[in-house]
């Protein structure tokens, strides 16, 4: 049934004549207001018929401001501002909800905004608009003479302060998605909104964005909102919420990401830019349903991306070189494994832009794009549109691509795509989720990749982790017994080496540029396996793991385990950091009793000087645990 309009229901009731309602509706399109306000002023028809009119026609009942008892609690949840723009009275608090009076409890723009401040949820009645600007100035005590002219209270302004060194932080935010659909120069929305929610959540990324945060964590508590940001790869406190801004907080972050507010029960993931002073940062935003609530977190990304030089991200100039010179073959498998987090991505980007020429066609599929580079063709995964690493990866085959990167090889069909497109001249780069370089090989023939194509296809595998930087204010120390045993483990590499001998060295300190952690920054420590005719003999008969680092060894590669131990000795992280980061069991490796060579756990005989092996020295298996 269509829905009834006010002037209708009027003449029914003979409430107003024809005459009068022409004369309202006239003064209403001229501007005058809306229709029951024009109505009401003018004593076009009594308050008992209106009221009762717009009841019918809305379905809201009516509550007078003015003589409604408002409780101070319910006042303190919406900011006067807020109250006076959209003319909202909160009155009382029953359980979850609040109890509000509004002149538009239709306008859902209005009771987002008011739910979002509040935190809670809203039972709406609806009043007249100059009544309730009365009541709002009455309750709120601000057109009272002599009245106390500090603002109403706010749960979070002293947190802001705390956070970003004002209340008000200067946020521009504009969803990633309508970056996509809408032209490249499109401007930006503002949020000037200054409800609580909107603040907290403002505030919150300013500070995280100001500390060189790569994520922050909204983690649900009984008693609260547990904010934490992760700085320099280790978790710090931030902040925590009250729980009654609980859903707020999460609420706003969902609209910001163009996320469902409605749907609590499943994870789901968006993003949104953040533009901060004239830098842009793109925010990754992922929700989990838990016990308490959902937790959020979001992942900050630089939108300029990462550096063009190699050797700006720590890689030794005899990796980078290496590296290089392997980018511009036209064709090969290069993987670049770690963890998550440690830094892969980045050193793909970097790639890229050192490859990016007008006679390269460059092509990226991504799950999700994490960085914009201009001159690249860049396809964003989409598993509900059919569009997976796979069929992605088929149709850009028939796109006439000099290079293709793939954001992770995750299952066999990819990986057989991958080592296919290698094989017939292109150059592609992939990463993969593996402990070290050693780990891409068992990997990959987990896939089902056969060795043959495995050690024909791939160049060369970069394994890489991402170490703390010792912050300026380092101090000196004494050289530690870890140390000792670490360049005691470095020379039994080879022969000739030597640990090293160094009298002292520096360790953290801690100020307030580093936030007491006594690290500031981190840095990339990086081994390079490349597949050399003795690395590939290897694979092809079936050699161990072991038994390839000692090849790669002999051949001249230095391991992740290796850089760290040069970055101790040059003062720029230090031994706890490189224990925390770096697996150590691959470098305790047996040795031999003569030439103190590593050796392969297979190994029954030195291939070296041909000593029966010996058995791991007790002090080694002592310091296994120790690491481990």
């Amino acid at each position: 049934m269509a829905k009834r309009k006010l002037g209708e229901l009027l003449l029914e009731k003979r409430s107003i004549s024809p005459a009068k309602l022409d004369a309202a509706m006239q003064a209403h399109k001229n501007g005058a207001g809306r229709l029951g306000e024009v109505l009401l002023c003018n004593s076009m028809v009594s308050k008992a018929d209106l009221v009762s009119a717009l009841e019918q026609m809305t379905g809201v009942r009516y509550m007078d401001p003015l003589q409604a008892q408002v409780d101070p609690d319910a006042l303190a949840l919406i900011p006067v501002e807020l109250a006076r723009r959209n003319h909202v009275l909160p009155v009382r608090l029953e359980g979850k909800r609040l109890i509000v009076i509004m002149a538009e409890p239709q306008n859902l723009l209005a009771l987002d905004e008011v739910r979002f401040a509040a935190g809670m949820h809203l039972q709406p009645f609806f009043g007249f608009k100059q009544e309730l600007d009365k009541a709002v100035a009455l309750h709120y005590d601000q057109d009272k003479p002599g009245a106390n002219p500090e603002p109403v209270r706010d749960p979070i302004g002293l947190m802001l302060s705390q956070l970003s060194g004002t209340s008000t932080p200067e946020l521009v935010t504009t969803p990633s998605r309508r970056r996509e659909d809408s032209e490249p120069e499109a401007p930006a929305e503002p949020q000037t909104d200054d409800s609580p929610a909107v603040r907290l959540v403002s505030g919150i990324l300013s500070a995280a964005i100001t500390r060189g945060a790569s994520d922050i964590h909204f983690e649900q508590e009984p008693h609260g909102t547990e904010v934490r940001v992760r700085i320099d790869g280790v978790l710090h406190d931030l902040a925590e919420t009250p729980a009654s801004f609980r859903h707020a907080v999460v609420s706003r972050i969902k609209i910001l990401a163009d996320l469902d507010i409605s749907e609590k029960r499943v994870p789901q993931d968006g993003s949104f830019l953040v533009r901060l002073g004239e830098k842009s940062f793109d925010m990754r935003v992922s929700t989990l349903p838990t016990q308490h609530g959902e937790k959020v977190v979001i992942r900050i990304l630089n939108a300029g991306g990462p550096s063009a030089e190699l050797r700006d991200l720590g890689m030794p100039a005899a990796v980078a070189s290496s590296l290089t010179d392997l980018l511009h073959q036209p064709q090969g498998l290069i993987l670049v494994t770690g963890p998550t987090g440690s830094g892969k991505t980045t050193t793909l980007y970097a790639s890229l832009k050192m490859l990016r020429q007008r006679n390269l066609n460059i092509t990226t599929v991504e799950d999700p794009v994490e960085y914009v580079i201009e001159g690249i063709t860049q396809v964003q995964v989409n598993v509900r549109a059919g569009r997976t690493f796979a069929s992605a990866l088929r149709s850009i085959l028939r796109q006439d691509p000099n290079v293709i990167l793939i954001g992770e090889i995750r299952d066999q069909e990819t990986a057989e795509i991958a080592v296919q497109a290698a094989q017939t001249g292109h150059l592609v780069l992939a990463t993969l989720h593996t402990n070290d370089s050693f780990g891409a090989i068992g990997r990959l023939l987990d896939l089902n990749i056969s060795r043959f194509l495995l050690s024909h296809s791939v160049s060369a595998v970069v394994g890489q982790r991402l170490v703390r930087r010792l912050c300026p204010c380092r101090v000196k120390c004494a050289v530690s017994d870890d140390y000792r045993r670490l360049g005691a483990t470095l020379a039994r590499g080879a022969a000739p080496a030597a640990a090293s001998e160094l009298e002292w060295l520096w360790k953290a300190a801690g100020c307030d540029q580093c936030g007491g952690t006594g690290y500031k920054g981190r840095i990339g420590i990086y081994e390079l396996l490349q597949f050399t005719h003795a690395i590939r003999d290897a694979v092809n008969f079936q050699a161990s793991n072991d038994e390839l680092r000692t090849v790669a060894a002999a051949e001249g590669m230095k391991t992740m385990f290796e850089q760290a131990m040069a970055f101790v000795d040059a003062g720029i992280t230090t031994v706890e950091e490189l224990l925390r980061v770096i697996p150590m069991a691959h470098e305790l490796r047996l040795v031999c009793a003569a030439c103190q060579r590593a050796l392969a756990g297979s190994f029954k005989f030195c291939p070296y000087c041909g000593q029966a092996r010996a058995p791991r020295a007790p002090q080694v298996q002592q310091f296994a645990l120790h690491s481990n």
